[in-house]
């Protein structure tokens, strides 16, 4: 074999080298830039979501997420709630995009009211709402 056929297979082998090391080298970019890509239109979609979102919306959701709560966890087993009715809900926004809403609710029970103090976290940007704590006395705090 010639010198000369011996050096232009070690500069293809060379070459080949280089080739598939550039394209390891890009596809391991293109993964990161496809990844920064989605949470850049991640974090935009949601943003419209967060600056257009009104605070108020969320009380009907407190209210069947309350009755829920008190029907499957606080009433003895064959009681039945007759009436749920909130009397106040105060919000504050905590970050942006997150809100705690304090919630006063009574319910009648075979003619008694009891009240139940209530503290609820909402998460504009899933869209969810978590109870993070509740009280029968408003001062007793109780973890769901």
């Amino acid at each position: 074999m010639s010198e000369l056929d011996k050096s232009g297979r070690e500069r293809d082998q060379a070459e080949e080298k280089l080739d598939s090391e550039i394209k390891s080298v890009l596809a391991k970019y293109t993964f990161v830039a496809v990844l920064v890509l989605a949470v850049i239109l991640m974090l935009i979609s949601s943003r419209g979501r967060v600056e257009e979102f009104d605070p108020e919306r969320v009380f009907s959701t407190i209210e069947e997420t309350s009755f829920l709560f008190i029907t499957e966890n606080l009433l003895l087993e064959g009681e039945k709630m007759e009436l749920l009715e909130i009397v106040s809900i105060d919000y504050r926004e905590i970050e942006w995009g997150v809100y705690s809403y304090e919630a006063l609710v009574k319910y009648h029970l075979s003619g008694a009211v009891r009240s139940l103090y209530t503290i609820w976290d909402y998460r504009v940007r899933d869209d969810s709402v978590d109870l993070s704590r509740y009280s029968f006395d408003g001062e007793e705090w109780l973890e769901p």
